[in-house]
């Protein structure tokens, strides 16, 4: 321990004392009372030191023992019951000379409990430790009963295999909320303290390693991409199993790695920027640009890849991040086979692992191996991770074999161990390398005695840090505060001297090692496993953790170093982290509450870049965060709530995202704030539309908001404005009013900078150019207009603009084209949020539909409807479901379609003129070909009246067609013949000759061949 400072430690507490000494006074002279004592404090010491306690007092009759301090031991708890059992055998040896002499006997109770602490130096005045793990130890010995020996959860947890205990019912302590459980002593049986089977790493992995070489072999035979994970507990071998298959590549394949910090729930692209780096060196986008050759994709990307990295001011959203990754890593397989490892993506924020599935799923004609690491933490948040992949095979790393883990323990050793010792390694390894490593690492301390006791990792890892010298410790404890990985610089900064000899000898150790950093220049280092950065932070008392955390945030911020990673995270982070721990200590001052302000401004920069590359988890998470270090500051906190409440929506969280919202006006209204009043009211009527698809009151909050922005000069305000003004009008088929809407939303945003919701307006103009009255030939030149202009903002935002192109394509006789732009979007949608996966989904299906491809349409219509029935998106699971029922209806299956039909009549929102439109047709349909004719008549008669109030041309042809297609069924054959000449009509005024094409033809014969089939 460092003389003179404070550290947290898990230390072991042992309480003793007397009952009935009182009595003793009243048959005894009190100089024999004095030397009873005396006689009764010298057994019960020398039991507590002679295992290794420290007494840090006497208090009237009791004694209090310290095991862990000054020296923590790996078996602390078991050392602590040991002297317990031991002072009650003691005490009867004792008993037998106070008989004989003084003609009393003595008892004893005694309470042993585990737990954290914070540890001081008496030499400078402080208690020995402090904590409520003394506390209990005080109430156990309390309530124990004459002779008994009462142990707490933890202590028996850690000792378990060593001891025989019996249970007791909870104990009601005082000053505890709740019961304490504890456990009634009876014998110390074995000194080993807890055997279990636990996971580590290389030898013994035969199998394994035969499946990671024939997965790459795969991939390189079939010019294919295949995704391989390892999974299982830390420190069970993952590292060590594919060092050694990586090893065994060395001029075979490229290997490039990134590695997922621990605290990385916003550092979403770091382990990508590390591959980057290692492909492109310091100047990214040139370095890119080389790696890529003649590729012609290459300029796109490496301007991508660039900003991604951070590299150049322009943001790049998810989805251009993750087809930029996927065609570098192709490009860069087409010259040699390419492994791709991302190491503890357990760590890994959604985004990123979204990005590693869709890389294995769309990669093509590459020889490219995703190689992944994890802790079993992955497969409990991911329990589905790349289960849909067929080129994808997981793989859970088991515990070593007795005879593994001696071949481990022989391979680590210069020379052998007692057969004794060694086997009561490998017992108590429980099949786990990293245990295996660090106890015969115990051991070369000189600390052989304590191998038997051992109880967990972490008490192992804790024991080898306590046994550093004072120097190296605390470059080890500041080093843990950075991060896993950590550089020299900042290092220096905050041990305040030159931490490279010491380094050097935890090198030496194996503590740390040298590592390739994309946040840190020069000297960069990384904790040899997690669990030893762990240890080494929770020695450190946290108000100094604040100050630590502190210093690494103000060195970011003026290092100016690592340019290509934005450090708002970094820096975010360390503040937040700064905060917590000082506040943890007591009530937030008024430092801690600038604290809080400047970790929320940090959080909140970085939560708005997320937003802008479309990555709505971490957006939330971000801004959350933010929002939580604001309590109490509500002017600061009503500014993130609405863009916050955004992320959730999309996400599909809606009650978390009212709750937001109501917060944010309620307080917009106290403090008189007009602004974020109508963001907060605009939030909630977005809410509303996102669950319902009634865009009156939408448009009514639009229209209560402009004047309001306007006048506050909110640029992306007045985008959203008049973007969501559009879906309203859209909702209501006033697609013309749409377009006028959508056309002001796109001249806001030059003055609103970088928006998630650009490529919205881009993607829903063309809507509107597909379904208006807008002449077909001149909508699909403004679609290629608005198509070419975006190609340079956003490399998917033509993917958006696409989908209408499609249709206008399909339904003017250019099938062809129509489906090669189909299938070029697919893999752009794959990673944006649910709702919108939904909306893509569906138009895909419908230009499916107007090109004939009926198989091609349900298919994409049934994933819409998955995607919108399970995030309850009602603006468009009314329509998606009556467009599988029409679907359905084409290809004669009349009773399935039914269902669907009547799903969507449920689900139509009373606002909404296309659900309106759309159910009553479907339906209308199905009926009229399962028997129910008078009723169908009378649906698609309603359907025809509504559309015709409408200014869309595609949506009247389409209800006038199924009003033909019913009239049919119903026998009547000249009606049906008049209303597909009306629709041949409608689309021939918008120029969509191949749906006109269909209406005449049923309008010149097909209605004939619809009766007869009746």
């Amino acid at each position: 321990m460092d003389s003179g400072h404070e550290s947290r430690r898990t230390v072991t507490v042992v309480f003793t004392d007397v009952t009935g000494s009182t009595a003793l006074g009243e048959t005894l002279d009190p100089e024999a009372v004095r030397r009873v004592m005396e006689r009764y404090f010298e057994t019960a010491s020398g039991a507590l030191t002679r295992h290794g306690g420290t007494v840090e007092k006497f208090i009237g009759d009791a004694v209090m023992a310290v095991f862990g301090v000054p020296r923590l031991h790996e078996d602390d708890a078991l050392r602590a019951v040991r002297a317990a059992a031991d002072m009650r055998e003691d005490l009867g040896r004792l008993n037998e000379e106070l008989d004989r002499d003084w003609g009393v006997r003595l008892q004893t109770r005694t309470g042993v409990n585990t737990g954290e602490v914070v540890a001081g130096d008496p030499r400078t005045g402080h208690a020995l430790v402090t904590g409520d793990a003394v506390n209990v130890a005080a109430r156990l010995e309390q309530l124990a009963g004459p002779d008994e020996i009462l142990i707490g959860d933890t202590t028996r947890a850690l000792t378990e295999n060593a001891v025989r205990v019996e249970s007791v019912p909870p104990l009601e302590a005082r000053g505890k909320s709740e019961p304490v459980t504890a456990w009634r002593l009876i014998e110390v049986v074995d000194e080993s303290p807890y055997r279990r089977r636990m996971d580590t790493a290389l030898v013994g992995r035969g199998d394994e390693l035969r499946q990671l070489w024939d997965a790459y072999t795969r991939s390189v035979r079939r010019q294919s991409c295949g995704l391989f994970t390892v999974v299982g507990p830390g420190g069970i071998g993952k590292s060590r199993l594919i060092r050694e298959f990586l090893g065994s590549l060395e001029g075979e394949a490229q290997v490039l790695i990134g590695r997922c910090l621990p605290y990385g729930e916003g550092i979403t692209y770091w382990p990508l920027v590390e591959i980057i780096r290692a492909v492109a060196g310091d100047q990214i986008e040139p370095g890119l640009r080389r790696a890529m050759g003649d590729d012609p994709d290459g300029p796109r990307v490496a301007r991508l890849l660039a900003a991604a990295a951070g590299a150049v001011a322009q943001p790049a959203d998810t989805e251009d991040v993750t087809w930029a990754a996927r065609r570098l890593f192709e490009s860069l397989s087409r010259e040699q086979p390419l492994v791709i490892g991302f190491e503890d993506i357990n760590f890994a924020e959604p985004t990123l692992l979204d990005l590693i599935t869709e890389v294995a799923r769309w990669a093509r004609e590459s020889p490219l191996m995703v190689l992944c690491s994890a802790r079993d933490e992955l497969l409990e948040e991911r329990p589905t991770w790349a289960g849909g992949l067929r080129n994808a095979t997981t793989v859970l790393l088991e515990p070593l074999s007795d005879d593994d883990a001696f071949a481990l323990v022989e391979q680590l050793l210069d020379t052998p161990l007692p057969k004794d010792v060694r086997d009561r390694v490998i017992a108590l390894s429980g099949g786990n390398p990293l245990f295996v490593e660090q106890l015969l690492a115990t051991l070369s301390t000189g600390q052989a005695a304590d191998v038997g006791a051992l109880s967990t990792i972490h008490a192992v890892i804790s024991a080898r840090l306590d046994a550093l010298p004072d120097e190296e410790r605390a470059v080890l404890e500041c080093a843990s505060v950075i991060g896993k990985e950590f550089g020299a610089e900042p290092l220096a900064a905050l041990v305040g001297a030159d931490p490279g000899p010491a380094l050097a000898s935890l090198l030496q150790r194996d503590l740390v090692r040298p590592s390739r950093s994309a946040f840190h220049q020069g000297n960069a280092y990384r904790f040899g496993h997690l669990l030893i950065r762990d240890s080494a932070y929770t020695r450190i008392p946290k108000g100094r953790r604040t100050e630590l955390h502190e210093r690494v945030a103000l060195w970011i911020r003026t290092s100016g170093v690592a340019a290509e990673v934005d450090p708002a995270e970094m820096i975010g982070y360390h503040l937040e982290q700064a905060y917590l721990q000082r506040t943890a200590l007591g009530p937030a001052d008024r430092h801690a509450q600038d604290l809080a302000r400047d970790a929320a401004r940090e959080l909140t920069a970085a939560g708005m870049r997320a937003q802008r590359r479309m990555d709505a988890p971490a957006t939330a998470n971000l801004l959350g965060r933010a929002a939580d270090l604001l309590e109490g500051l509500q002017e600061d906190r009503i500014e993130i709530l609405p863009e916050m409440a955004l992320a959730l929506i999309w996400l599909g969280r809606h009650e978390e995202a009212r709750a937001a919202l109501d917060e944010a006006l309620r307080v917009s209204i106290e403090l008189g704030d007009r602004r974020n009043e109508q963001r907060a009211m605009l939030g909630h009527a977005f809410l509303l539309y996102s669950r319902t698809g009634d865009g009156a009151e939408l448009e009514r909050a639009a229209d209560r908001a402009v004047p309001i922005l306007e006048q506050a000069g909110d640029a992306q305000g007045l985008v959203r404005v008049w973007l969501w003004r559009g879906f309203a009008r859209q909702g209501q088929s006033r697609y013309g009013d749409a377009l006028q809407a959508l056309e002001r939303a796109r001249l806001h945003l030059a003055g609103a900078g970088p928006m998630a919701e650009e490529r919205t307006v881009f993607g829903n103009l063309s809507l509107c150019l597909w379904v208006s009255d807008a002449p077909c030939d001149q909508a699909v030149a403004r679609c290629r207009e608005l198509m070419e202009q975006e190609r340079e903002r956003h490399a998917t935002a033509e993917a958006h603009i696409a989908i209408p192109l499609a249709m206008l394509l399909a339904g003017s006789g250019q099938a062809d084209e129509a489906v090669t732009l189909l299938a070029s979007t697919t893999e752009f949608f794959s990673r944006s949020p649910a709702t919108s996966r939904a909306e893509i989904a569906y138009y895909t299906g419908l230009a499916h539909q107007s090109a004939g491809h009926l198989p091609a349409a349900e298919s994409s219509l049934r994933t819409a409807l998955a995607l919108a029935e399970e995030h309850q998106h009602r603006p468009i699971l009314c329509e998606v479901q009556a467009s599988l029922a029409t679907v359905l209806c084409e290809q004669d299956r009349a009773a399935e379609a039914l269902a669907h039909a009547e799903a969507s009549r449920r689900n139509a929102a009373p606002g909404d003129v296309s659900s309106q439109i759309a159910w009553r047709s479907a339906l209308a349909r199905a009926k009229a070909e399962t028997g129910g004719a008078s009723e169908a008549v009378e649906l698609a008669s309603q359907a025809v009246e509504i559309a015709e109030r409408t200014d869309s041309p595609v949506i009247q042809g389409d209800a006038l067609l199924a009003d033909a297609h019913v009239l049919a069924a119903a026998g009547l054959g000249d009606e049906a013949r008049e209303a597909a000449i009306r629709a041949q009509r409608r689309y021939a005024d918008k120029g969509l000759t191949t749906c006109a094409e269909r209406a005449q033809a049923f309008a010149g014969g097909g209605w004939a061949a619809a009766l007869r089939a009746q």
